[in-house]
């Protein structure tokens, strides 16, 4: 009998079932690879992170504005004065021309005048003289600067005088001042001096300042009519209590009160308002 013949199907029917094992092995591999990605995606988070991190600095802290200290306020509680020691030059401003002299004296006593303004070695003082409110440039090289603690306050509208030292209130009295048509003159002056006294109704001293009436150019032919602080002359039933208008332009106390102005040093601010 010859060799049987390898039939043609069945070699076919071979290929055909390698194909099916080969997609099926396929198949197999592709769920695995879904079924353990996400078991890969549920892996843990590692504590540091695989690149770098750019930190954002802190706002700097601003430095606070330290608070001014406040300037203290309310009135002084030293004024400067400059005495004289004979006569000085005066000049028209700072380092300006010579203008003329700066008694060093005024009726016998020595000029103790207020300090009002210093530039460049210059200092502007008050003068005693006509017209009021009269000022000079000196130079501060020529006096002896000092300082007095003493003001003196006039309030014309309620007749009454208030001495302060170093800021503080002394006393405050009621006093007679200038009438109507020979009136106290208002603004700033100062104490040129404590005079002997004309006569017993003023007192046993007289505060003279640098105030001159300006109703009266001539008194009693003295060639000047200066405003001081004195006795009642005779008016102490006028003062009274609650004071008045009663003068010529001086300012007249109770001799009780008078003479709590004896320690006023000259040069001492005088403002009458």
């Amino acid at each position: 009998m010859g060799k049987p013949q390898r039939a043609v199907g069945s070699s076919r029917n071979r290929k055909r079932v390698l194909w099916v094992l080969a997609a099926l092995l396929y198949a197999a591999l592709v769920v695995n690879a879904i079924i353990f990605v996400p078991k890969l995606a549920r892996a843990p988070i590692p504590e540091t992170f695989p690149f770098p991190v750019v930190e954002i600095a802190a706002p700097p802290t601003p430095t606070p504005t330290p608070t001014p200290t406040p300037t203290p306020t309310g009135p002084p509680t030293s004024y400067e004065v400059a005495t004289l020691d004979g006569d000085v030059d005066k000049y028209a401003e700072p380092g300006g021309e010579k203008d003329g002299k700066v008694d060093g004296t005024w009726y016998g006593y020595t000029s103790v005048l207020p300090v009002l303004d210093r530039q460049d070695g210059y200092i502007q003082v008050g003068l005693q003289q006509r017209p009021n409110h009269s000022t000079a440039w000196i130079k501060e090289s020529d006096v002896t600067i000092s300082t007095t603690p003493y003001r003196i306050e006039l309030n014309l509208k309620k007749h009454k005088v208030t001495l302060y030292k170093a800021g503080e209130k002394v006393f405050t009295a009621p006093v007679g001042v200038g009438k109507k048509a020979t009136p106290t003159p208002k603004g700033n002056y100062f104490v040129t001096m404590n005079a002997e006294s004309p006569g017993a109704g003023y007192g046993p001293f007289v505060v003279v300042i640098s105030a001159h009436s300006e109703a009266i150019k001539d008194w009693k032919g003295s060639g000047d009519a200066i405003i001081a602080f004195h006795g009642p002359v005779g008016s102490d039933s006028q003062i009274g209590t609650k004071g008045a208008a009663i003068s010529n332009g001086c300012i007249r106390m109770h001799l009780d009160d008078l003479k709590k102005l004896e320690e006023v040093l000259p040069g001492s601010p005088v403002d009458i308002i």
